[in-house]
């Protein structure tokens, strides 16, 4: 049966209703369209609307549109993407620096640009290099540069052959004028042969960063403040002859402001007629879009969206790309990519008094026949949201956002509609670590949400309840119905006056149990630690965990996880997964884990990846939860390999669940859900 959108099954509703409207306050009837039973071993796709999700890509740690060519002859360019590769071989982790290149394919009525599948690049030659790309279209062929201090290398792209080769073709330049190293750049064709060359450089090399060699030390003194030193990005221009590869102009410094940004991570040549915009657009790991004017001292300015608030990209990102006409004049469209899901901003057409361009946006990059996407290193929990008796999905992500993907389908055959992002008050949640986090100030824009769905107030209705890159657990009370959500404030949970922390990035286990309601995270030990709650804010210290033989149960490899923030990440569920009526646990292992114990345990002792979900079981009673060793699941005698960092189990009653007992969902570090029907699963422990 042909699938149909949610929109158009309204639609018809509506003009086929009776004579009298249903008034606006009462409930909606449910509308369910077909589905597809999900694939073990498979991603869940998206299904309304000819599949639009936004653009993504399997398996990859982030995603960078490094530059654009107009191949398909349409009105916007196609694309091509470096995507990190985190996927465990047999040889560890390794980051591949791949490359797909993904085609314009028109608009949706929404003015969201709309693109083909990736499509892998099949030979690049920067394979094993973290120097920073750029892509550009000149005089007839497609190339791409990377540069060093003394050299600029690039390379042909052949579109027949989908390959930029193997090697380069190495120019001797000399960048001697710069001070620091280039991390990011940009290259535009000019008249004739000439290119301009502008680059964005940084003093990260020179500049002191604390150790954190030892779990003792951390970024921060005694009062707080970062130990290190900031870094800053210094904008250079030279020109280029193509022709004989020669250097016209030795670098300058473009602006007598040479702290341009903080962190900086790209830069971007930016020209609009309509307004008399020409300079430079530069984006910072916080998302910070600043404007320097090419032709003038003035110094770096806020970049404005169109409500004349300073223009931060709202998603984590790692690169900026402006997007000339085919005329090679404007560039009226800008990419923002990185980590997350790429995103355009559009020019307003105009300036400021003080010359500071406008942009509209951002719009999400979609693709038909996509997967679900939930961003960066997803937690996902499944549950019914809004009270329709089927099944959703709501999860967390490194951007600090919740996520709720509504399923239009049943819960054996479940069709999923694109993420809606959930609000707090009114606001779209977006919980980032600021100045104080565990890594440094420099993960500030990382909020590591790991939300669990569950009636925490005990009122029938669902609640939050999560942690953060904060390491503290806290709530947002559902403050609507069960069929009409609305979420409240975060608020804390105590334990004795003092808010509850334990190491971050823990999605903690919560589950009514005999009565209590339970709630087991890892506390500041990295060991599995249980508390009941008392009241909505409070909860009471019932005490490690403890396996059958008593001991406790700890959740890092000693050998190599010595730093405070390769702690913590994990993420946990009760769930009576083997059907006994007891609530067992189920553990998402980070990527330096070792369960129950840091010198032995799993997945470490049979493999270096971690990144494996462990059940433990409930080997005593409810009343009183005692845990055997854990036990790990393969899929059809296989570790998982979905990603790298970490990943995110959760126990789902989705598919095919005659015999009563739940399957499994798991998320990887790229954004996607892999489903796995519990059939395929096996056990495998050491004990």
């Amino acid at each position: 049966m042909k699938r149909i959108p949610i929109y158009a099954i309204l639609a018809v509703l509506a003009v086929f209703s009776c004579e009298k409207t249903p008034a606006p306050s009462q409930e909606p009837e449910p509308v369910t369209v077909d589905g597809t039973a999900p694939q073990s071993g498979g991603i869940l796709a998206a299904t309304l609307d000819k599949g639009l999700a936004p653009l993504s890509f399997t398996k990859t740690i982030s995603n960078n549109c490094i530059g654009y060519a107009y191949l398909s002859g349409r009105e916007m360019p196609d694309l091509f993407f470096q995507c990190p590769n985190g996927v465990p071989t047999s040889n560890g982790i390794r980051s591949y620096l791949g490359l797909n290149l993904c085609e314009f394919q028109g608009w949706t009525s929404a003015g969201e640009p709309v693109y083909g599948a990736p499509v892998p690049v099949k030979e690049v030659p920067w394979a094993a290099s973290d120097s920073p790309l750029r892509i550009v279209q000149a005089g007839g062929r497609v190339l791409a540069f990377t540069i060093s201090s003394s050299k600029l290398r690039f390379a042909v792209y052949d579109s027949e052959a989908r390959s930029f080769g193997s090697s380069w073709d190495n120019v001797s330049i000399s960048l001697s004028g710069i001070t620091g190293s280039p991390i990011a750049f940009d290259m535009i064709p000019e008249a004739g042969s000439l290119a301009e060359l502008v680059i964005l450089a940084t003093d990260i090399e020179g500049s002191y960063r604390p150790s954190m060699d030892d779990v003792s030390e951390s970024f921060y003194d005694s009062a707080g403040i970062y130990r290190g030193q900031m870094y800053y990005g210094r904008i250079y221009r030279c020109t280029i002859d193509m022709s004989s590869w020669k250097l016209q102009s030795s670098p300058v410094l473009i602006s007598g402001d040479t702290r341009v940004t903080l962190a900086p991570v790209g830069i971007g040549a930016f020209k609009e007629s309509l307004s008399g915009t020409d300079g430079y657009l530069c984006i910072n790991k916080f998302g910070v879009v600043k404007y320097v004017p090419r032709r003038s001292s003035t110094v770096s300015d806020y970049a404005l969206d169109a409500y004349g608030t300073e223009l931060v990209n709202p998603f984590v990102s790692g690169a900026i790309l402006p997007i000339r006409s085919k005329s090679g004049t404007d560039t009226p469209w800008i990419v923002l990519s990185g980590e997350g899901a790429p995103r355009v901003i559009k020019s307003a057409g105009r300036k400021t008094f003080e010359s500071v361009p406008v942009f509209e946006g951002p719009y999400e990059i979609l693709m038909e026949n996509g997967d679900l996407y939930a961003g960066s290193l997803p937690v996902p929990t499944v549950a019914d949201w809004d009270g329709d008796g089927k099944l959703d999905i709501v999860a967390g992500n490194s951007e600090g956002r919740l996520l709720f993907f509504k399923n239009f389908g049943t819960n054996a055959a479940p069709a999923f509609g694109r993420a809606e992002y959930l609000k707090s008050e009114g606001e779209e949640i977006c919980y980032r670590a600021g100045y104080y986090e565990v890594q440094g100030p420099f993960e500030a824009a990382w909020g590591y949400l790991c939300p669990v769905v569950f009636d925490w107030d005990g009122d029938g209705i669902s609640d939050i309840v999560f942690s953060t890159n904060e390491g503290k657990f806290e709530f947002m009370r559902n403050e609507g119905t069960a069929t009409r959500p609305s979420l409240g404030r975060r608020q804390g949970i105590f334990l004795d006056g003092l808010e509850l922390y334990g190491m971050w990035r823990v999605r903690p286990a919560v589950a009514r149990i005999a009565g209590r309601v339970i709630i087991a995270m890892m506390d500041g030990e990295d060991a599995l630690h249980l508390y009941q709650q008392t009241t909505p804010k409070a909860v009471k210290d019932l005490g490690k965990a403890l396996l059958g033989d008593g001991k406790y149960i700890y959740g890092h490899r000693a050998s190599a996880t010595s730093s405070l923030g390769e702690r913590g990440r994990e993420k946990l569920e009760f769930v009576d997964w083997d059907g006994d009526g007891d609530y067992d646990l189920l553990v998402g292992t980070p990527l330096q884990a070792s369960f129950p114990d840091p010198s032995y345990g799993l997945p470490w002792s049979r493999t270096t990846r971690g990144l494996q979900t462990l059940w433990l079981e409930n080997v005593e009673s409810n009343e009183n939860m005692v845990f055997a060793y854990p036990k790990q699941f393969l899929f059809r005698g296989a570790d998982f390999h979905i990603g790298a960092h970490a990943n995110g189990p959760t126990a789902c009653m989705l598919g095919d669940t005659s015999d009563g007992k739940p399957n499994l969902l798991v998320s990887g570090e790229g954004g996607k859900f892999f489903f796995f029907d519990r059939s395929d699963l096996t056990e495998l422990s050491l004990w």
